[in-house]
């Protein structure tokens, strides 16, 4: 009788040990999920911030300024009850939301081009009334899925596009930022990606519609979703030029 006490006591001893085993490792597997969730979060956040760069300097002749000032005026989009981004206290920046979920993972028939190149140079420029900021980079095309039928372009030639968004380093040293919610990150500079082109302000500017980066072999949304994020490079190459192929559109 005395040993089976013994046992039935030494069973209970096992299975509080278990359970609190059990119990220490399902907190740290919660906690640990969501350290993970509040690391995507900020990682996320961070990367909707853009990289600061300089203001452009003065341009030199009056036909320059003179198509950077329509230019600016074209993407202001702060409306007429906004605040001029350097009156903001310091640390403070500005934006609003677009929504862009009608816009399909892959806008062939959307776009007026699409090509694969590498982000040479990005400058971003604050607008007419200086109540937000649009970004130009400057892009290395090195293939071309889909002509721009305004202008196409080809293998080796660099092109501008824009995007609105950006922060900017004025002559002070005071950092200007204005992000668009919704149309998520900007492309980094030297980095490899295939963009979704489109002409926007009645064709006078080309602007990112969507794009993937490139990157250790797999591919990765702008926006942060996509049926393709972290897909293989070359299947999702080839899945962009069936789309077009399939569309009948000019390559």
């Amino acid at each position: 009788m005395k040993q089976i006490r013994k046992a039935v006591f030494t069973i209970l001893v096992m299975l509080c040990v278990v359970a609190l085993i059990t119990v220490a490792m399902t907190s740290r597997q919660h906690a640990q999920k969501q350290t993970q969730e509040n690391l995507k979060g900020r990682e996320t956040r961070e990367a909707l911030v853009a990289d600061v760069f300089d203001i452009a300097p003065e341009t030199t002749t009056g036909e320059e300024r003179a198509r950077r000032k329509a230019k600016n005026k074209r993407y202001e989009k702060g409306g007429p009850d906004a605040k001029r981004l350097v009156e903001l206290p310091p640390n403070v920046g500005a934006g609003r939301v677009e929504h862009t979920s009608d816009i399909p993972p892959l806008p062939v028939a959307l776009s007026d081009a699409i090509v694969l190149g590498t982000v040479t140079k990005i400058q971003p420029y604050l607008t007419e009334a200086e109540t937000s900021i649009y970004s130009e980079f400057t892009i290395t095309i090195e293939e071309v899925f889909k002509n721009d039928e305004n202008g196409s372009p080809f293998v080796g030639k660099t092109i501008v596009v824009d995007r609105e968004g950006g922060a900017l380093r004025l002559s002070n040293g005071r950092v200007l930022r204005y992000e668009v919610s919704g149309m998520g990150k900007l492309p980094r500079l030297g980095r490899q990606y295939v963009f979704f082109l489109k002409r926007i302000n009645e064709g006078q500017d080309v602007s990112i519609l969507s794009g993937y980066e490139l990157r250790g072999g797999r591919v990765f949304s702008l926006k942060g979703y996509s049926p393709f994020e972290d897909t293989d490079i070359t299947i999702f190459l080839d899945t962009i030029r069936r789309a077009v192929f399939d569309k009948g559109v000019s390559q």
